[in-house]
């Protein structure tokens, strides 16, 4: 009797997974993936059972063959990590933006946990080659995007913001002056304390660069005694037209024209022009050279080098000044003779060259020793410098990089030699074609179009991949070209209804 209570016990249990199973299967032909908690609450709680009975040795091997057939994955934890990445990829893919903390928090929090426990290298190898995929999408959509990274704005920043925005509201109201300490008016008289502020801080070299650059779009007054930047330059350009000189310290003039000579470089192009046609930086130059010279002597002594734009910013400007001077035959053969005395290099095109080359054969002994990837976004030291390298040779041929002289035909075809990708679109068809090699191998060496979901306990990313396809291949975005080519390796069947994009996907 017990032996028949548990026939009619077994027989009702393979009725039910009959049942299941088909209803599983049909819902994984048709949205290639398994079913969620919000999709089917029923399979997905006998989904559940299965893992359990799984992990604890209770499920008949013939079910464990059957569930395998479908590319069951028995894990949870493992069927949601690479469900994310399915995710992750479709947003990288398909939307091509990185999850965000305000609209996918989940997507967000599971990306940056586990490229942490990439760079510490404790994901199985089958994740580390999942994540390494998910790192070229990332740092190739870096590329891709001009604006400025979303970041958390301090208390601070979003309280200067405010600010500016009352600055520029008062100065449309009132654009001959700038708000005043002494004012009556409250509002005023608090804009005058935060302007005053700013100068200090700019004075003192601790006013951050990117509110420099927002306060000079509005044309501010960082010295705080005129109203105007073309004002005072008009009251300069009339002081050498008199005097034919440059100011001197008792000149009010002399600490608004050092500022200009300081940051000339880097003033907007309409400004240095104009500074320019009053000859601003010979005047200045005559009347500073020895006092520079002697500041850049001090320098290199103590130092044992020359300035950097890092290092000392205003030597660094000057000896800029100074190699435009020699370029075009300015500089006397006395201040030549001193300048290489020091060791300074009057020859900054060949220095770039040697520079660029320099960094270009890093590049290639990286791709020696790293021949399936490039340097990482998410990289640090040497690695780290030859992403941002390759990303600024991206940016300036795609011109969007500011204040960059374009590639050089030369320099194009060096790094087209060594295979180098200038945009996702180039990446991704490079990637899908290196799959596709190693699909065909896989298939020659165990001689079967079947693709296993894991090998040796391990996930199996070609069965992704080969999946990836197939939905390509439904919403018609995968190239002919390539739809026949998988469909001559056999690994997708011949059938009429199918999508085919008309360009390469």
């Amino acid at each position: 009797m017990k032996r028949y209570h548990s026939e009619i016990k077994e027989l009702q249990r393979k009725e039910t997974f009959d049942k299941n199973f088909k209803e599983l299967s049909n819902f994984l032909n048709e949205f290639n993936y398994f079913p969620e908690k919000s999709d089917s609450p029923k399979l997905y709680a006998w989904m559940a059972s299965l893992m359990t009975e799984h992990k604890r040795n209770r499920l008949d091997q013939k079910y464990v063959e059957q569930l395998d057939s479908i590319g069951f994955i028995w894990s949870r934890r493992e069927f949601n990590w690479f469900n994310k990445a399915e995710e992750v990829k479709k947003i990288l893919l398909e939307e091509k933006i990185i999850p965000s903390y305000d609209k996918e928090t989940t997507l967000y929090h599971w990306l940056n946990s586990n490229l942490d426990l990439f760079h510490r290298d404790t994901l199985s190898d089958d994740k580390k080659l999942v994540i390494n995929e998910i790192n070229e999408l990332l740092k190739d959509i870096q590329n891709s995007i001009v604006e400025e990274p979303i970041v958390k704005i301090s208390a601070r920043e979003l309280k200067w913001t405010q600010k500016l925005n009352d600055l520029v509201i008062f100065r449309n109201e009132n654009p001959k002056s700038w708000p005043q300490i002494e004012a009556t008016d409250k509002a005023e008289k608090k804009l005058g304390i935060w302007c005053q502020d700013l100068r200090h801080r700019f004075r003192k070299k601790l006013l951050e660069e990117h509110w420099i650059s927002k306060l000079e779009e509005i044309e501010f007054n960082f010295e705080g005694k005129f109203d105007n930047w073309k004002d005072r330059f008009e009251e300069l350009k009339n002081f050498l037209q008199i005097n034919h000189e440059a100011p001197d310290t008792k000149n009010e003039l002399y600490t608004w024209a050092r500022l200009q000579f300081n940051r000339f470089f880097e003033l907007p192009e309409e400004k240095q022009e104009l500074l320019q046609s009053i000859n601003f930086l010979n005047y200045f130059e005559e009347k500073s050279w020895d006092k520079r010279y002697s500041d850049l002597q001090e320098f290199v002594m103590f130092y044992k080098r020359i300035p950097t734009k890092k290092s000392n910013q205003e030597l660094y400007n000057w000896l800029s000044v100074q190699r435009a001077k020699h370029k075009k035959g300015e500089l006397s053969d006395n201040e030549t003779s001193l300048l290489l005395k020091l060791g300074v290099d009057l020859s900054p095109t060949e220095k770039r060259e040697d520079v660029w080359n320099f960094k270009y054969d890093a590049l290639i002994k990286f791709r020696e020793r790293n021949p399936d990837r490039w340097p990482s976004f998410f990289s640090k030291g040497i690695e780290k410098k030859l992403y941002e390298w390759c990303q600024a040779q991206r940016q300036v041929n795609a011109k969007t990089a500011q204040r960059r002289r374009e590639l050089s035909q030369d320099r194009i075809e060096k790094l087209n030699k060594i295979g180098f990708h200038w945009s996702l679109d180039e990446l991704i068809d490079r990637n899908w074609e290196d799959t596709f090699k190693k699909l065909e191998n896989f298939i020659a060496k165990n001689n079967s179009t079947i693709i296993p979901t894991t090998i040796d306990g391990k996930y199996n990313s070609l069965y992704t991949w080969i999946r990836n396809q197939k939905i390509a291949i439904q919403k018609g975005k995968l190239s002919a070209d390539k739809v026949g080519r998988l469909m001559t390796l056999g690994v997708i069947a011949q059938t009429a209804n199918i999508g085919i994009a008309n360009s390469g996907a």
